[in-house]
């Protein structure tokens, strides 16, 4: 998840993994150590210039939203086509139950 931020490609596999699970682990990360120390050694090496609380706060929103997009994809009904009207978070909404199902 470290890649949103720093513009590396995302473990998509990983991810679908956490979240087809009906563990609600990976939610649970945003309050791990692991997390915390991502944080703040990720501000310190490319932000320390900026308020950290502002920093937290927007990297909090991302990973979140992330993942509460993620649950919602979960619940897109079995369908043969998906067309989602943006990119961004529709986008993965649409993408998701392709992935999950192999829809077109």
């Amino acid at each position: 998840m470290a890649s949103v931020l720093n513009g590396t490609p995302i473990d998509c596999e990983r991810l679908a993994s956490a979240v087809k699970s009906d563990d609600p682990i990976y939610k649970a990360w945003l309050t791990s150590k692991e997390y915390w120390d991502f944080l703040v050694n990720f501000y310190e090496a490319n932000w320390a210039d900026s308020d950290f609380s502002e920093y937290f706060w927007a990297a909090n929103g991302i990973f979140s939203s992330l993942l509460d997009t993620a649950t919602l994809a979960r619940q897109v009904p079995i369908a043969d086509v998906y067309h989602p009207l943006t990119t961004g978070s529709s986008g993965f909404v649409g993408a998701w139950p392709r992935s999950s199902t192999g829809a077109r």
